[in-house]
């Protein structure tokens, strides 16, 4: 992402620059250094130029921060602006990548908060998805909210869904494979499993 960022510097070229401040900035966050994430976030949004992609990215990542910082309707609000923005994006397959994106956030917000139909409302919009990763994302979402709310054949549906789609794709992320085994502990646990879990 820095060459990235010299280089647009280099050519005046805006939205590369957003990219890579964004870029920067998704990194600090994976790091958990929100306050360097921050940075990077503002400094994307200086050279945003009212284009609805990159605004839709910085809303979802000031979300995602403010998420993570327990400002939990102000994650909201800055997630809700990000599907605004996706939504007046014309690529559609990019628009819809955009909004599914938040709505995974607001999904796993709800699920934090115990909202687990608002929860569920969100991952099934997210989970029609066209886009594999947000599909399982949104299916371990749902996975979760099932079975710690005991509806535990609707958490098992879901928790076969990515099993399936893990066995048979095999370069998904650690992020997925990572929730699925969360979301399997839970479920275990539930059906009274523990050697299991």
């Amino acid at each position: 992402f820095e060459e990235s960022k010299t280089n647009s510097e280099n050519i005046d070229y805006e939205k590369g620059l957003s990219n890579s401040y964004l870029g920067l900035a998704a990194s600090f966050l994976n790091h958990y250094n929100s306050k360097k994430a921050i940075e990077y976030i503002f400094l994307a949004e200086k050279f945003a130029a009212n284009d609805p992609e990159i605004l839709s990215k910085i809303y979802t990542n000031k979300g995602h921060v403010l998420h993570i910082a327990g400002s939990y309707d102000e994650a909201l609000k800055r997630y809700n602006l990000a599907i605004e923005f996706a939504n007046k994006i014309p690529n559609k397959n990019l628009s819809d990548e955009l909004k599914e994106a938040s709505q995974i956030n607001i999904s796993g917000l709800y699920i934090h908060l115990e909202k687990f139909q608002m929860a569920n409302q969100y991952a099934y919009q997210s989970f029609a998805s066209k886009d594999l990763s947000n599909k399982l994302i949104s299916a371990i979402n749902l996975a979760e909210s099932f079975s710690v709310t005991n509806k535990l054949d609707s958490a098992k549906k879901y928790i076969d869904i990515i099993d399936f789609h893990l066995h048979n794709h095999s370069k998904k992320s650690k992020m997925i494979s990572g929730g699925i085994q969360g979301v399997k502990g839970i479920y275990y646990v539930k059906n009274g499993d523990y050697q299991q879990a």
